[in-house]
């Protein structure tokens, strides 16, 4: 570029020295091209280094290009319609173990237990006991080193992870929120000419939030919460999660420490709402809070990836010095 600007500037000046045909008449008008020369050339600096980076890094355009390629391919899997595996009766989860590749530590030990539909079901133990590990492998998440989940007759594998987990809703300890509207973060990347308001309505009543978005938000559903929900409350965020989930319409809802980062009163609310659940779902939860999982039909306490012991909450009371102990440090 500065090659032919400097020779475009060049013949400029042979081209006015002969239509000239004397020096002094043409210095004016050669003086104006070179002012105008001078002011070009940073500009045409800045497009010759543009080009050079635009050349060296062709390559890496080139990769992206191939990579976006790749990526595109791999979304249309996504587009295809998945079709949920319905759960009828029972999750089975038979003489089940689990280590990590490499590792000759098993974190789940030759488990076997039955979660039936519409039960709720918690899992309770010190760190390092294996609940978390063992949620991840009733997701699918995680595939067992032995044994086998089945959902009713069907046995859990690569050929149909897909279709249970479109089953599944998950509230994590922190619910991720982002910079929108409250519809917008319970559908969650849904159409907004496909919401199916009077779903979105009863959602919000069984997660106690209703009350709050319809009479002290200012904009209802369309009020903007800020960046991570920075306008809401702790407790509010949770039930917005819970409100999320139950929107997918999930037959297995799984709770992941879902409340240990509240208050007290908060985290009752949150359990108030929880209570609510229609019954024909299935609620998994992990939990340190004891609290959380008074209402349970089945406790598991956990310890080095084994069933130490289970039964209610009353029940365990009872029967379980170690449960009366956890109860007591909670």
């Amino acid at each position: 570029l500065e090659i032919l600007a400097f020779g475009s500037i060049l013949g400029i000046t042979i081209y006015i020295f002969i239509s000239s045909g004397n020096i002094q008449s043409a210095i004016p008008r050669l003086s104006l091209y070179a002012v105008a020369g001078y002011r070009l050339m940073p500009a045409l600096q800045k497009a010759f280094a543009a080009a050079a980076k635009l050349r060296h890094n062709f390559p890496v355009l080139e990769k992206l290009h191939d990579d976006l390629v790749i990526s595109l391919e791999y979304q249309k899997q996504f587009d295809q319609e998945i079709i949920p595996i319905p759960l009828g009766e029972v999750i089975e989860l038979n003489h089940l173990n689990f280590s990590y590749e490499g590792s000759e530590n098993q974190i789940i030990k030759n488990l076997n237990l039955d979660i039936f539909k519409g039960q709720t079901v918690a899992f309770i133990g010190s760190t390092g006991s294996g609940k978390t590990t063992l949620v991840d492998l009733i997701v699918g998440l995680l595939h067992p080193t032995n044994g086998q989940i089945n959902i009713d007759n069907n046995s859990l594998d690569a050929s149909n992870i897909k279709s249970w987990r479109a089953n599944l809703a998950y509230v994590p300890q922190e619910v991720f929120l982002f910079d929108d509207t409250i519809i917008r973060n319970i559908i969650l990347g849904g159409k907004e000419d496909e919401i199916d308001l009077p779903r979105l309505k009863n959602v919000t009543r069984i997660a106690n939030i209703y009350d709050f978005i319809t009479k002290e938000l200012p904009e209802g559903f369309e009020t903007k919460i800020g960046e991570r929900g920075v306008r809401l409350s702790g407790g509010q965020r949770q039930r917005l999660g819970l409100a999320r989930a139950l929107y997918s319409n999930p037959e297995v809802l799984i709770l992941d420490e879902a409340t240990s980062a509240l208050d007290s009163i908060t985290e009752k609310e949150v359990i108030e709402s929880l209570k609510l659940l229609p019954q024909n779902i299935t609620t998994i939860i992990i939990a340190h809070r004891l609290s959380t999982v008074r209402h349970a039909d089945q406790i598991y306490i956990l310890k080095e990836g084994e069933i130490a012991d289970h039964g209610t909450y009353e029940s365990l009371m009872e029967s379980s010095d170690s449960f009366k102990t956890m109860v007591e440090l909670s």
